[in-house]
């Protein structure tokens, strides 16, 4: 029987709990063996993930959206931007172009 063999045998015959002997037979006790034995958990990343800014994100999913896509000279988008957060505004930039353009049609109505 080969030396592997022989290793792999008494492996398969050793409890678990048992420190696990060189192959004269002989343990090792240098070595914690409640260290070696033991497996242990290694500490799990955690990614905090930030409430939505806006409880209505995920429009790219829902059905009653549809894409548009304008150009609007950067200036201007970022000094309405601006105003926005300066007065708190709830809701993103599409949010807003859909109040304006609400608005917009109500006026036309009346």
């Amino acid at each position: 029987m080969s030396n592997f063999k022989k290793l792999l045998e008494s492996a398969k015959n050793q409890p678990i709990d048992e420190a696990p002997s060189s192959p004269n037979g002989s343990t090792n006790d240098s070595v914690d063996n409640d260290s070696t034995n033991e497996l242990k958990q290694a500490p799990v990343a955690t990614k905090k993930v930030s409430p939505r800014k806006n409880a209505e994100t995920g429009k790219s999913k829902n059905p009653d959206y549809r894409q548009t896509t304008i150009y609007v000279r950067k200036d201007l988008q970022r000094k309405l931007i601006r105003l926005l957060e300066d007065q708190e505004y709830k809701g993103d930039f599409s949010d807003w172009v859909e109040e304006c353009m609400v608005s917009k049609i109500k006026r036309q109505k009346s």
